[in-house]
This record gives structure tokens, sequence and C-alpha cells, in this order.
């Protein structure tokens, strides 16, 4: 848990038999009025709000809003948000699978929104939800039974995958997980597709071409390392010759987390480091760094 005077946030693991579809369960709560922070280019989120208001500037345009229960679909790029509180929720990160299963919507398509639970969920799932809120702001659950409650939820809607759609998944984050700068080629040859192919599959499930999915998650991925408060010289360097030079570094960081390197401190407290840690993914393994980073030539 991370207790900080301003919130408090708390990630749990996804029940047994989720967790190809579910990265956790957590809770969120502050009695502060207001808070403006950054949310880092994330997987879908499924959300309770039983008190409080979240609005969020997404990117491309639009302003996203909170509800009793509603999707934040995932996001490309960093976006910023205002909580007015005091706030009381819950939710579930979802994976890229999770997402494809339990809506059936492509990313490219349904990306950087919110959308309320009766616009993915046929209409007694949505109910479920929409239920969650109220027993929570009554007191007839906690957050963390509020939680357990999404979960079941998430385990009845999901759909089955084609087989083939769910190896492209998982072949794409193991080979994103084998390098900062992983080769597209490489990629392609695994899959036994053409690069028209991959790119349509890669638009579909993570929203962008196939170099903008490199670029995304090696940002996030780097920006996770160089928080880690025992982060050594070594592996500072691997994460920095993933780069061009110090500028694409941080430019790309900033984009895709909305803050700077030098902005990621975990001492500092704030909503964005919180989610870049590992507890909130499922699939990727932001530390593996085994390859030692090379410069982009894709």
């Amino acid at each position: 848990m991370v207790d900080f005077d301003k919130f408090r946030f708390r990630f749990l693991p996804a029940p047994e038999g989720l967790s190809p579809f579910i990265n956790s369960l957590y809770t969120f709560e502050t009695d502060v009025s207001e808070i403006d922070d950054m949310l880092p280019a994330y997987s879908a989120q499924l959300m309770v709000f039983a008190r409080g208001e979240a609005t969020m500037e997404m990117p491309g345009g639009g302003t996203g809003r909170s509800s009793d229960a509603y999707f934040l679909t995932p996001l490309l790029e960093a976006a910023p948000f205002h909580l007015s509180g005091p706030v009381r929720a819950a939710g579930v990160s979802l994976t890229t699978r999770g997402w494809a299963a339990l809506s059936g919507m492509p990313v490219d398509e349904y990306g950087n929104r919110t959308m309320d639970a009766a616009e993915v969920l046929d209409g007694d799932l949505a109910d479920r939800l929409m239920a969650i809120a109220p027993a929570l702001r009554d007191g007839e659950i906690d957050a963390e039974g509020a939680a357990g409650l999404m979960a079941e939820v998430v385990r009845d809607g999901l759909k089955p995958l084609r087989p083939q759609h769910v190896q492209m998944i998982e072949r794409t984050f193991a080979w994103l997980n084998s390098d900062l700068n992983p080769q597209i080629a490489d990629l392609e040859k695994e899959l036994g597709l053409s690069a028209r192919q991959l790119q349509r599959l890669c638009r579909r499930f993570f929203g962008r071409p196939t170099k903008g999915v490199v670029t995304r998650f090696r940002a996030i991925r780097s920006a996770t390392i160089l928080a880690d408060p025992n982060l050594t010289a070594e592996l500072r360097s691997k994460v920095t010759d993933a780069y061009y030079d110090q500028a694409h570094m941080i430019h790309e960081i900033q984009r895709y987390t909305g803050r700077t390197p030098k902005r990621l401190s975990p001492e500092e407290p704030h909503l964005g480091v919180d989610t870049l840690g590992t507890g909130g993914y499922g699939n990727i393994d932001l530390h593996a760094v085994e390859q030692g980073g090379k410069r982009p030539t894709n």
C-alpha cells in the first residue's frame, strides 16, 4: 500500500484464474478536496466511484468523466486528470487480453475515452456494476469487497478470443519483454505475419502501429526503472543507451508518463509514480532489460 497524507492507494492481486485478463485490483481513497496529476499511458481500467468525481483531458481532445461505474479505455499517451474529493473508489486494471475479451472493442477506435458500464457490457453485468457504488457508499461493503465484486463481473463477462489473436497478444508481450528496442522483423517472423497484417493487429489490440507499441512500452518501462530507489548505475546506463540521446529519452518518457525522468522520484507523493509500479502490470516485465538497450533502429 502507498500511504501518503494526500491519498491511500492499494494494489490487490488478480483473483485466481483471472491473471491473463486482470493486472491487479486496487482501491483509492483521499480526504483531500482537490488533486491534479497525470496518468501514464495505461491499460483499460474499470472503476467504481462511491464518492467524489474525476475528470480527465483525453489525448487527442475531449474530456472524460467518472460515474458510479465506468471504463477508462486504454490510454495511448499520458493524460492530466483532476479529482474532486473526498474520493472513495475501487478499480480493476485490465490486461490487453482482458479488454479485448470483455469489450470486443478495437483500441484504435475506442481508446482514450471514458465509457459508462452499460456502453461496454450487457445489461445484467452493467446493472451488477452499478449496484456496487451505492453499496460501498452506504457501508454495506468495503473498498476491497467492491474490487472483488468488480472482478467477478469481469469473470462473467469474458468472451473467448480467437486462438490466433491470443497467440499474437502473448507473443507480442514476450517480444516486448525481450529488449527495450526489440526488432519488428523478429516479431513478424515469429508470428508468420506480413508487416501489414501485424500493423493491423497491433492497432486493434494495442491502439498503435507496431513501432508505436515499442515506443510506448519502452517509455513506461524506462520510467519505472528510473523511478526505482535501488537503481544501479549499470541499469541506468542500459536505459539511456536505448535512446538516441537524452533529449529523446526525456521527450518520450514525458509523452507517455506525463513526467520528465527527474520528476519520477518515488519519494514524491503522486499517483503517476504509483501507477507505474509493477503491481499495476501483469504481462509486461517492467524491469527486464536483459539485452541491454541498443538505440532504436526500426
